[in-house]
């Protein structure tokens, strides 16, 4: 069933990064597939998890953005607990799509966004 749906994620994303007529998606999305596919040549059938930097290395980039992320820091805690009932996350990345904060909902929700390496240090830039 994984590989079903995945195979169906690959095809979804092919379609739109050749803007195949209806193909049901967000425009904003099938754009952000066609840059990755068309500009930067990834592969959407590639398994593995994002680029994760280490601890050291996410100081090292924050560190420009200190008194911003300290501003930011109780909204996005604010923020975090009111979303947290519904399971979300709350991020605060830098302009290269490196997540400088987290702020997790816990319990099985923590299990799955640490899975999906969405948490502090990730990288989600389409240029991987």
């Amino acid at each position: 069933m994984a590989n079903l749906s995945a195979s169906n994620h690959v095809a979804r994303v092919l379609s739109a990064a050749n803007q195949v007529a209806g193909v049901d998606t967000e425009a904003r999305i099938a754009a952000s597939w066609r840059r990755c596919v068309v500009n930067h040549n990834l592969d959407p059938a590639r398994r593995g998890p994002p680029q994760t930097l280490t601890e050291a290395e996410v100081r090292h980039i924050a560190e420009p953005m200190e008194d911003l992320i300290q501003v930011a820091i109780p909204e996005l805690e604010d923020l975090a607990r009111v979303l947290h009932d519904a399971g979300y996350c709350v991020n605060l990345a830098d302009p290269n799509a490196t997540m400088l904060v987290s702020r997790l909902p816990g319990g099985d929700y923590d299990r799955m966004f640490l899975e999906w390496k969405i948490y502090t240090g990730s990288n989600f830039a389409e240029t991987f």
